[in-house]
């Protein structure tokens, strides 16, 4: 008996310790996030910091170095050069990070936490599309990068959204742990 209640505490301790990680959308979100949006942002001719966040690009497309803004005819915001390969660091770090997508292309989003990889999607945008990923680890960085070669106005994104949650064990793995604990202490009780 003592064994299975010893291993039910193993398992509780594992389910707790695994990170949450994966795909979410929009309504994952709670009230506590923050989202950055760049209806108001200009564009600059190079790197630029704005909400808190450190926006960059090494886009090689046939367009000038820069940022385009073109949230008003709902493409959201972009670089000028035409391919795009996007970075947002967050300058924190955060459980849950995503942005809204624009304008027609294949886009590949990754989500890094420091320079460790720790989710990627590939999103197929028509007319608009959310990408975001959860990992309880943290999140400090976004790349974007535009998959489908095309050369005119791509890479369009707005409504970074970003929330720090902090990570509360489900009540089954406490219940485990705690059944597991109790046996382990009864067992050394009855050894000794």
């Amino acid at each position: 008996m003592n064994k299975r209640i010893l291993a039910a505490a193993i398992l509780g301790m594992a389910s707790m310790a695994s990170a949450v990680a994966g795909e979410i959308l929009v309504s994952d979100f709670s009230g506590a996030q923050v989202v950055v949006n760049m209806n108001a942002v200009g564009a600059p001719a190079g790197d630029f910091t704005y909400a808190g966040i450190d926006f960059s690009n090494t886009s090689s497309g046939s367009g000038s170095p820069g940022w385009r803004n073109l949230t008003q005819y709902n493409l959201g915001y972009t670089d000028n050069a035409g391919i795009s390969d996007i970075t947002l660091n967050l300058n924190n770090v955060y459980t849950k990070v995503g942005l809204d997508l624009y304008i027609d292309a294949s886009y590949a989003v990754s989500f890094f936490n420091g320079n460790a990889l720790v989710g990627s999607l590939i999103k197929q945008v028509t007319g608009s599309a959310f990408a975001g990923w959860e990992y309880a680890g943290g999140i400090s960085r976004i790349e974007i990068k535009e998959l489908s070669g095309d050369n005119y106005m791509v890479g369009g994104f707005n409504d970074v959204r970003m929330e720090a949650t902090s990570t509360v064990p489900e009540p089954a793995s406490l219940a485990l742990l705690g059944l597991g604990l109790a046996g382990f202490a009864l067992s050394r009780r009855r050894k000794a």
